[in-house]
């Protein structure tokens, strides 16, 4: 493999967590004033619910062969569906305090972001 090809993933990585990081910091003030401190973990601990599996898929995206895209994009779907739903079932169980508003919203709102970027980041080494 060469260099450009061993820089890729760890750009596609860079890419997902700085944007991660940013909408994180953008939805700080969303969620304090919708829940307080509440909000601000509930929104916390669904960003690394959300960024786990798209960090998995892209890091393992390069042991995959070129023309696997439609194999990566099912492998990461699911990946990123298991996570999130078994967090989200945990989360709920271990704080079921936490409802729609210092938790749910956020987990939505991350998951659709991500999706977004991990696509993108597909898409664009696609083509």
């Amino acid at each position: 493999m060469s260099e450009i090809g061993r820089s890729q993933p760890t750009k596609s990585l860079l890419i997902l967590t700085t944007s991660c990081f940013l909408f994180w910091v953008l939805l700080i003030v969303p969620a304090w004033l919708v829940a307080d401190l509440r909000g601000i973990v509930g929104l916390s601990v669904a960003a690394a619910m959300c960024l786990l599996p798209g960090v998995i898929a892209l890091g393992c995206k390069s042991w995959l062969a070129a023309d696997s895209q439609s194999a990566f994009v099912l492998i990461a779907s699911g990946l990123r569906l298991g996570i999130v739903l078994a967090g989200a079932l945990a989360a709920k169980s271990l704080w079921p305090a936490f409802g729609f508003k210092e938790f749910f919203v956020w987990l939505v709102l991350f998951y659709l972001f991500v999706l977004a970027i991990e696509t993108w980041l597909t898409v664009r080494r696609a083509v």
